[in-house]
């Protein structure tokens, strides 16, 4: 039983970190990137990762600091891997051969 009391609480520390970061985090993606489309696999994927090393970011002073710093390279991922692919910002246009 006590398993599941802790269970709930780590739940419940996750949640509240979420909540307070998450939105911080996509607006520090928005200042770095346009494409909401990016912004958001690139937000996803950073508090996915805050969740599977929550124990660990959990027991950080600053764990925000590891957040943003994990916001940028999940960032550059995404950026990378849709570019691999071949795929445009979903914001951008192509005029006359050049892309705004």
């Amino acid at each position: 039983m006590a398993r599941a009391g802790s269970l709930r609480a780590r739940t419940d520390d996750f949640d509240q970190f979420f909540l307070r970061w998450e939105p911080q985090v996509r607006r520090y993606l928005l200042w770095l990137e346009g494409d909401h489309a990016i912004i958001d696999d690139a937000a996803q994927e950073t508090m996915l990762a805050a969740h599977s090393y929550w124990d660990f970011v959990n027991g950080l002073r600053k764990p925000q600091a590891w957040l943003f710093k994990v916001a940028g390279q999940r960032l550059q991922r995404v950026q990378a891997s849709r570019q691999r692919h071949g795929l445009r910002s979903r914001c951008s246009i192509d005029v006359g051969g050049r892309e705004f």
